[in-house]
């Protein structure tokens, strides 16, 4: 963090909240381990004084988030060189992200609703909802089915189930599906960025 002409080192996390409803696919393309620069007034976060609300600081606190702050535009976003986390989740971030503009550059030929199918589907996979359209986003929350679109076991022994099926239909052996699937489901499991509910 710098604050005029001092830099200082801090230990914890900074949640930024971007108030941009019109780009939301300029989010969507920063992932998990990129370096950003920004300039932001940066405060502690606080609660609202009514009894019985949501301990908002208290949520961040556990997520070792101590500051919070605010941007107008992801224009105000300059991306940095390097890695500022592990590889692994850094580079299974990228290769979801250019899973996700393959899928996107797919759908895109069937017009606007190409465009929403692709972004309902990375949300099923991946419970990645930056490039959900927010009318239909809107529509899941009113019918209550907008739980698909939480990752969890229930994704992981679909998937497992499909391969099993698949590995059975090829007529591999037994011990070769039993690893074909496993390496699999490892590679699922790093392309949710190791999501505790998958694991």
């Amino acid at each position: 963090v710098e604050r005029g002409q001092q830099r200082l080192k801090i230990g914890s996390g900074v949640r930024l909240t971007i108030y941009d409803s019109i780009h939301p696919e300029v989010r969507a393309d920063y992932v998990i381990g990129d370096r950003i620069r920004f300039q932001s007034a940066l405060q502690r976060p606080k609660n609202y004084s009514n009894p019985g609300m949501f301990d908002y600081q208290a949520f961040l606190e556990r997520r070792n988030i101590l500051l919070v702050g605010t941007l107008k535009t992801p224009s105000q976003l300059q991306r940095l060189e390097g890695i500022g986390c592990n590889s692994l989740l850094y580079y299974s971030a990228v290769l979801r992200r250019s899973f996700s503009g393959f899928l996107q550059k797919q759908f895109s030929l069937f017009g606007p609703d190409g465009d929403r199918t692709s972004g309902i589907i990375d949300g099923l996979l991946f419970g990645r909802r930056e490039r959900m359209d927010p009318e239909i986003e809107e529509l899941f929350r009113i019918t209550g089915t907008y739980h698909i679109f939480v990752v969890s076991g229930f994704n992981t022994a679909l998937i497992a189930v499909f391969l099993i099926w698949c590995l059975r239909f090829l007529r591999l052996p037994v011990w070769l599906q039993v690893i074909g699937t496993t390496a699999a489901l490892l590679f699922y499991m790093i392309m949710t960025d190791l999501n505790l509910p998958v694991v």
